[in-house]
């Protein structure tokens, strides 16, 4: 999708209330943030999101600071996971070429 700064994606609106990307997905299937479909993903307008945001931080005060601290580490872990195994590699590979007989 073009980037259209009107229609937010799931992890934008996230973002802009500060609340994880399934709390989201909840909020919009129960009808609270209203959304559109692109295919099967999940946008939403930006007035939209400006209209229901003071709701959603009286109803979600605390638990955003909760879970995005959680939802940055497990991605950072899921997008840097390759360097870890890459990391993780070459060790073992020098361990072997360096161990003494």
């Amino acid at each position: 999708m073009r980037d259209n700064p009107g229609i937010f994606t799931t992890r934008q609106a996230s973002r802009a209330l500060d609340i994880p990307e399934q709390d989201v997905i909840i909020l919009a299937d129960k009808g609270i943030l209203p959304y559109f479909k692109d295919g099967e993903y999940y946008r939403f307008k930006k007035d939209d999101i400006v209209k229901v945001k003071n709701f959603i931080q009286q109803n979600y005060p605390n638990h955003a600071a909760k879970s995005l601290w959680k939802e940055k580490v497990l991605d950072f872990f899921y997008f840097n996971d390759f360097y870890f195994v890459c990391a993780g590699l070459v060790v073992i590979i020098a361990w072997v070429i360096f161990k003494k007989p």
